[in-house]
């Protein structure tokens, strides 16, 4: 069943990265127009991460739970340049891949900030080398005050 609501969820990311990717100012040198081209997703895969190690903050700090087994979903996103820095700032930016995909997309942020699910980011240069990966989850995305 959560694999069926996290395909829908895709879906609808699909839909929203690609409707409303210019609504969003851009922090980056870029008009929102052309950060729609800056970024392909590849490949996008929903499956079990096993061995995830969720944590909580409390009073005396942040505390490591158990491992556990969660769904996630995975993108692999190509970014078509071979600026390793320029790479990384629309991948981490909120406005680029970070922001597009995960934190700010309506369908994902729900299943990330209710902790049924988690996101896994890996971004290539536009040659196909990668160049990082990042795992977003709700304490990634919890500044985030748009959604």
């Amino acid at each position: 069943m959560k694999r069926i609501i996290l395909l829908s969820c895709f879906v609808g990311a699909v839909a929203f990265a690609g409707d409303h990717a210019d609504n969003h100012k851009p922090s980056l040198d870029l008009p929102p127009d052309l950060l729609k081209g800056v970024f392909t997703v590849t490949s996008v895969k929903i499956s079990t991460l096993n061995g995830y190690i969720p944590s909580m903050e409390t009073s005396k700090g942040v505390v490591k739970l158990p491992p556990q087994s969660i769904d996630s979903l995975t993108y692999a996103v190509r970014v078509d340049s071979n600026d390793e820095k320029f790479i990384n700032e629309v991948a981490k930016d909120d406005y680029g891949i970070k922001g597009l995909l995960v934190c700010n997309n309506l369908a994902i942020r729900p299943l990330i900030m209710s902790k049924n699910a988690v996101v896994l980011v890996s971004v290539e240069n536009k040659e196909g080398e990668p160049i990082s990966v990042t795992l977003y989850d709700s304490k990634s995305c919890k500044k985030k005050s748009k959604a």
